[in-house]
């Protein structure tokens, strides 16, 4: 089986990497981290850019299996619904 972690540049991210690694040893599973970049991104330096995030949490790449995917990235304000706990996205 496979833990699919997906990321993006916002610095709580290494804490999610960190989990899905020891989550992904500890089971023995596969791990794929997903870098989401906005779809306007150059290749190489979204390659270095999730190389480095990863490398800054994870010593060894090649335990781990690096993705990116491209995104038509837009900023949404995001609110909870208390009443039933879902996201409105507007």
């Amino acid at each position: 089986m496979t833990i699919l972690t997906a990321i993006d540049a916002d610095p709580g991210c290494k804490e999610v990497i960190e989990t899905a690694h020891e989550l992904a040893t500890g089971l023995d599973m596969e791990l794929v981290i997903t870098h989401v970049v906005p779809e306007e991104s150059g290749k190489e330096e979204a390659t270095a850019e999730i190389q480095e995030i990863v490398q800054s949490v994870i010593d060894d790449l090649d335990t781990v299996d690096l993705r990116l995917n491209r995104s038509r990235m837009q900023k949404h304000d995001v609110k909870i619904n208390q009443n039933d706990r879902e996201s409105v996205q507007y």
